[in-house]
């Protein structure tokens, strides 16, 4: 079982030092993994090739320019697009639990209709709970949050990569979600209890907010609450789509 890992970097470097190295350290399943930087210039690019030099299933790749999420995050996956699974993580995530990819996979693997799936990283994330009939607890929701969210070969042979058409920071997640409801795929979080409230945690310190990621609105789009999700009806369902 063969999975990549896909990560987007843009400045923030002790976030991506947090999230890379908990990733390298902690999981206990075979991966690889690509990261995609967009530019950075706070030393994250040094960092990144640094640690590729010593990581095999490490790869780095540069851009010179911010090119966006879905962009960069596509590249990644062009590198994993014969693997078996392709993750997309976002760089401020932490690795809390060891095995948080076997969970994810075999959850995946022996559930062929579910996807996207990722983890309930934020409570506010919430859907319809389910229990599978080997007891594990899912949610069944309208989107994956593309903070961690596995996508399988065969969706992705139906549906493609993520659309490029929103912007530096869009809509992909809900829009691929949406895609993938279309052809009967079920975006699910695998849900933890209590104290594991997640086998991944996010951290996003205050003073990181704001000096690297634009708004939306500064990014050309207005928030969610706002706006509401709009969706082309022009695109096709086809392998290789926004590539």
């Amino acid at each position: 079982m063969k999975v990549h890992i896909g990560i987007v970097t843009w400045n923030r470097l002790s976030l991506t030092k947090l999230c890379l190295e908990s990733l390298l350290t902690k999981t206990k399943d075979n991966f690889t993994c690509t990261v995609v930087d967009n530019g950075s210039h706070d030393g994250t690019v040094e960092y990144l090739l640094h640690r590729a030099e010593c990581t095999p299933n490490l790869t780095v790749r540069l851009l010179s320019r911010n090119m966006g999420v879905s962009v960069a995050s596509n590249l990644a996956w062009d590198d994993g697009k014969d693997c078996d699974y392709f993750i997309k993580l976002d760089n401020d995530i932490e690795i809390c639990d060891g095995n948080w990819l076997g969970r994810l996979v075999q959850l995946a693997r022996t559930n062929p209709s579910l996807g996207p799936l990722g983890y309930q990283v934020y409570s506010r994330h919430t859907g319809s709970e389910k229990t599978l009939a080997d007891g594990t607890r899912i949610l069944a929701v309208p989107c994956c949050n593309g903070a961690c969210a596995c996508i399988s070969h065969a969706l992705h042979e139906q549906l493609g990569y993520w659309n490029e058409s929103y912007g530096l920071y869009g809509y992909e997640d809900l829009e691929y979600s949406w895609r993938a409801l279309q052809v009967g795929s079920q975006p699910v979080y695998l849900k933890t209890d209590g104290k594991q409230f997640s086998s991944i945690t996010a951290r996003i310190p205050k003073e990181s907010i704001g000096k690297s990621k634009p708004s939306k609105k500064q990014a050309g789009l207005r928030p969610r609450t706002e706006q509401g999700p709009t969706f082309s009806t022009s695109f096709s369902l086809k392998k290789g789509y926004c590539r």
